[in-house]
């Protein structure tokens, strides 16, 4: 599986988006059942407003969709982050990136604390002017 440029966007929001505990907190509780804004600022002791914020974060992750109630909002888990075995399947969309992020190949992307990797160092010696 490789990513594909156009996926990429979403490849890095998706990873943003699981960037803060607070995101994190707020994913583990929509898998839960689905709460307005209020509701999940007062059970996480965040603010109503740092709320909407990384709420709209994880919607433009596509991982947490709103609808309206009257004049609230209600977010929950998107179908694609919908809870399996107690983790949400985002999550499991996640591991995918990692493993198609690590199937990229760019040159000399070995590197280990600015050196090439032993595998990479013995391929350079094997064919010198060869792109790794």
């Amino acid at each position: 599986m490789c990513v594909a440029l156009d996926h990429a966007g979403l490849v890095v929001a998706v990873f943003r988006a699981l960037g803060s505990p607070a995101r994190l907190a707020l994913l583990r509780r929509l898998s839960v059942a689905p709460a307005r804004v209020g509701v999940l600022s007062e059970e996480l002791g965040i603010a109503q407003l740092a709320t909407s914020t990384h709420l709209g974060i994880l919607r433009d992750a596509n991982l947490v969709v709103a609808r309206r109630d009257g004049r609230f909002a209600v977010y929950s888990l998107t179908d694609g982050a919908a809870v399996a075995g107690g983790r949400p399947a985002a999550l499991e969309r996640i591991a995918g990136y990692v493993k198609a992020v690590g199937r990229i190949q760019v040159h000399n992307c070995a590197l280990v604390d600015g050196l090439p990797s032993p595998g990479i160092q013995r391929r350079m010696r094997e064919r010198p002017g060869v792109p790794v």
